[in-house]
């Protein structure tokens, strides 16, 4: 089971970040010899936040942050949100309100992805925008985490053509290390067969700490015991006046500044 603070110890813990910032700046700084640019002390805060305080563990992250922005770079996925307007509005499906245990939702709907026209590194950086922005504007959900439940159906041999394996297993460690804030499961429904040989390929990559977190679904009756459906959309056996707050969305999609900023803070060597 993960180690959650409870409130008394997360306020007290809060209370240390300012001062752990500055000491977390300077090890960067002088121990690996990086450029930490004044306005990236607000993602460094959201790191120790992510990391109960833990410095060690926060530059780990802020570390691993780094390979994830050089990896969007090969893979010529910019981080830049306006790019992924058809992504954002047709592919993913957020909902941020909380649920019963203060989490996050988002969906992603595999029917409505046409890999001809939106490569697989485009709806990974579209996820991943997301999430940090999540993290960003929600101070909770650095605490309590999201799920994300990944709608597979009428998944198709060209979008598992789509798929590249050694991208899947990046995916992996970028998550596995907090880089797109706190994990708290993964649910996996109405997949075809390949979805699991896919999974089988990368599951020797995935730490057993995620493994316990990734669940395949057969039936809605079965997701339902994990999220209930008053949080959930029609499509899924939820709410039949379910909404979301499209807000989130187009508010992403104005960020390309917070996110150029965000790439400074992938803190080149001096």
């Amino acid at each position: 089971m993960e180690n959650v603070l409870g409130e008394a110890e997360w306020n007290e813990m809060v209370k240390k970040i300012p001062a752990q910032v500055k000491e977390t700046r300077m090890i960067l700084e002088d121990k690996y010899g990086l450029v930490v640019p004044k306005q990236c002390d607000p993602f460094i805060a959201r790191c120790l936040r992510l990391k109960d305080g833990k410095i060690d563990k926060a530059i780990k992250l802020i570390k691993t942050y780094q390979a994830t922005l050089l990896d969007f770079h090969n893979w010529d996925a910019p981080i830049q949100p306006s790019l992924y307007g058809d992504v954002f509005t047709k592919t993913l499906f957020s909902y941020v309100q909380k649920d019963s245990q203060g989490r996050r939702l988002y969906i992603f709907r595999s029917e409505m992805w046409d890999p001809q026209n939106t490569s697989f590194a485009e709806i990974v950086a579209a996820i991943w925008i997301f999430a940090q922005h999540l993290n960003a504007e929600y101070e909770d959900n650095q605490r309590n985490g999201f799920v994300t439940v990944f709608d597979f159906s009428h998944f198709t041999l060209q979008q598992a053509w789509a798929l590249n394996q050694w991208r899947l297993i990046s995916i992996m460690k970028w998550v596995q290390n907090g880089v797109a804030g706190r994990v708290k499961a993964f649910h996996i429904i109405f997949h075809p067969r390949i979805v699991s040989v896919i999974y089988a390929g990368i599951k020797p990559f995935v730490k057993e700490k995620l493994r316990k977190r990734i669940h395949f679904h057969s039936s809605l009756e079965a997701l339902h015991k994990h999220i209930d459906p008053m949080y959930l959309p029609p499509f899924l056996g939820g709410d039949p006046n379910f909404e979301y707050d499209k807000s989130v969305i187009k508010n992403i999609l104005q960020q390309d500044d917070f996110y150029n900023e965000m790439v400074a803070c992938g803190f080149p060597s001096k």
